[in-house]
C-alpha cells in the first residue's frame, strides 16, 4: 500500500478511534426500467465479484507500491482470471516512464501470448521457459536468438504459436482422443 495511504490509515486508527472492515465490499448502482439509477447494492468481494474481479482488486495493492517504492513485484499466472486488455494495461504501467518513475520491475508467469506483441515488450524482456523430454525445464530470451533468426519487426506473438521459439506445449497425444479415453468410458454411450 502507498505510504500515504498507509500512514492516513494508521493515524485514523489510532487518533479518531475509526472502524475497522475485515471483510471487501463493492457498491453497484441499482437502475429502474428507465435506466435511472434508483438506489445502489453492496457485494462482498469474496463472496460476490467474479474472481478477476477479486484477482485485480488483491493485485492493485502490490502494483501500486512496487510503483511507489521502485521495487521488483513477482506474480505467478499474472494474465490468469483476467481480460487481456486489463493484464496489458496493467502491464504497461511499468513500462510507462509517466507511472514508472522510480524503475519498478514486474515479473510474471504468464499464458497469454499477446504479450509478445513487438511494442510491448524488448526481446530481452520475453523468456522462455520450455520441458526437454526429460521434463527437466529451461529458461531462456527471445534476445539469445541471432538477430537474423528474429528481426524486431517481426510478429513475435504469431511466431511463438506457430513453435518457432520452442517452449510451446506438446499437443500430440490431442491428435488421437481414443488415446485420452480409458476402456470403461469407451463403453459407456453404448451402454445407455
Amino acid at each position: 500500500m502507498p505510504n500515504e495511504m498507509r500512514e492516513f490509515l494508521l493515524d485514523k486508527i489510532q487518533n479518531e478511534k475509526a472502524e475497522i472492515y475485515t471483510k471487501s465490499e463493492t457498491r453497484h448502482n441499482k437502475y429502474d426500467k428507465d435506466n435511472r439509477v434508483v438506489g445502489q447494492t453492496v457485494f462482498s468481494m469474496d463472496d460476490d465479484e467474479s474472481h478477476g474481479t477479486q484477482k485485480f482488486f488483491y493485485l492493485s495493492g502490490p502494483i501500486l507500491d512496487t510503483l511507489e517504492s521502485g521495487g521488483t513485484l513477482f506474480v505467478d499466472e499474472f494474465d490468469a482470471r483476467l481480460h487481456p486488455n486489463l493484464v496489458v494495461k496493467l502491464f504497461s504501467l511499468f513500462n510507462s516512464p509517466i507511472h514508472n518513475k522510480q524503475g519498478a520491475q514486474l515479473v510474471v508467469s504468464a499464458q497469454n501470448s499477446i504479450f509478445l506483441q513487438a511494442e510491448r515488450l524488448r526481446k530481452d524482456q520475453v523468456w522462455f521457459v520450455e520441458k526437454d523430454r526429460y521434463e527437466a525445464s529451461h529458461i531462456y530470451s527471445l534476445a539469445d536468438f541471432k538477430s537474423v533468426k528474429v528481426r524486431k519487426s517481426e510478429n513475435f506473438e504469431s511466431n511463438y504459436l506457430k513453435g518457432k521459439y520452442g517452449a510451446t506445449p506438446y499437443l500430440n497425444a490431442l491428435d488421437s482422443f481414443e488415446n485420452l479415453v480409458c476402456e470403461e468410458e469407451r463403453t459407456w454411450p453404448q451402454e445407455r
